[in-house]
């Protein structure tokens, strides 16, 4: 399992930076396959932001299980996402192909 540094901060799940779900998918574009995106990007309602902002929580990092179909990527082991700490990007994102996975590292 690694964490996650989330930038996505119009994801459902990213909580202060860090991704609240259990499991995310990553996927590779199918037109460069090195642009490798969160595809379990979900956005925010307006009403969930608020929601967020009304409770003071203290920043942590969670362990997610993350799927990987990256063949290229060096923490590709068997589908599954091996690197400790894990970056994803796209601070203005509104589809997950808006997010990156700035871990990727070719082999």
């Amino acid at each position: 399992m690694s964490k996650i540094k989330c930038r996505v901060t119009h994801c459902v799940s990213n909580k202060y930076t860090s991704c609240i779900r259990p499991k995310i998918d990553v996927r590779e574009n199918d037109e460069q396959l090195s642009d490798v995106f969160c595809s379990s990007f979900k956005e925010k309602r307006l009403s969930e932001f608020q929601t967020e902002y009304a409770y003071q929580d203290f920043p942590m990092l969670f362990e997610v299980d993350i799927d990987c179909d990256s063949y290229l990527c060096r923490y590709n082991n068997e589908h599954k996402c091996r690197k400790h700490v894990v970056e994803i990007t796209g601070t203005s994102a509104t589809k997950a192909e808006d997010s990156s996975c700035d871990s990727f590292e070719p082999r």
